[in-house]
């Protein structure tokens, strides 16, 4: 896809350590399961990047190993969620909100240079969303698409 390969050669020019996968990557059954349809156009995205991150290694793309980390390993896919249930503090009703929430909401890129914050992909409508600390869950749509996501990135409409 033309969007893509656009954002490729862009990454590489804002010197973002970029790695290209020689085969395939899947995502595991638990993230197909949670979050189907999830867009063609990321599904491609993903397949085909193992690293994408920027120079100061603060912001960057899910990839395999991010979906395939464990507990204690860094930051894994799911990093946010989890603090926010921690914060609900067994609070029940809380929790089930914050877990209805990140049902539809893929993250896709995390960054970690000042607030936390992360992209996700609502996987209903096929818009990205943007979320902040402390709650992650008060997000903002920022593209329509993934696609759109990219260009928006390329033309600096997105910082990161």
């Amino acid at each position: 896809m033309k969007e893509i390969d656009d954002f490729i050669e862009w990454a590489k020019s804002s010197n973002w350590k970029i790695e290209l996968s020689s085969e395939k990557k899947h995502f595991t059954n638990e993230i197909m399961q949670r979050y189907s349809p999830i867009p063609v156009e990321y599904k491609s995205f993903y397949e085909l990047i193992n690293i994408c991150i920027n120079q100061s290694d603060t912001n960057w793309f899910l990839s395999e190993n991010d979906f395939l980390a464990i507990d204690g390993e860094g930051f894994a896919w799911n990093t946010f969620e989890k603090m926010s249930i921690s914060a609900a503090d067994g609070d029940y009703a809380l929790i089930k909100q914050i877990e209805e929430y990140w049902n539809c909401h893929l993250p896709i890129m995390m960054c970690v240079g000042g607030e936390y914050e992360y992209y996700a992909i609502n996987v209903i409508t096929g818009t990205v969303v943007n979320g902040f600390e402390p709650e992650f869950e008060e997000s903002s749509q920022v593209a329509d698409s993934f696609l759109s996501f990219l260009s928006k990135i390329i033309i600096g409409e997105i910082k990161v």
